[in-house]
């Protein structure tokens, strides 16, 4: 059942996202790329659990990494 009169919903409209925290640390001349830990469908928890599944580690055997063309002819 739903209300006759609409409620408002508390503390609309407001910024819920936590605040601008820099990075601890940056690219620099001997470690030149940031790295990130991109998510994929068949596993979660970084494969600790889902590795287990036969099914889900045929899906996706190993990880991979992605590189823009230039970036990877500038690292040799």
């Amino acid at each position: 059942m739903t209300d006759a009169k609409p409620v408002p919903l508390a503390r609309q409209g407001e910024d819920l996202l936590p605040p601008y925290a820099a990075r601890s640390s940056k690219p620099d001349a001997s470690y030149d790329l940031w790295l990130t830990t991109g998510r994929i469908l068949e596993h979660w928890h970084t494969g600790s659990m889902t590795r287990r599944v036969p099914e889900l580690h045929r899906a996706q055997p190993s990880a991979v990494m992605y590189m823009h063309r230039k970036t990877r002819r500038s690292a040799g």
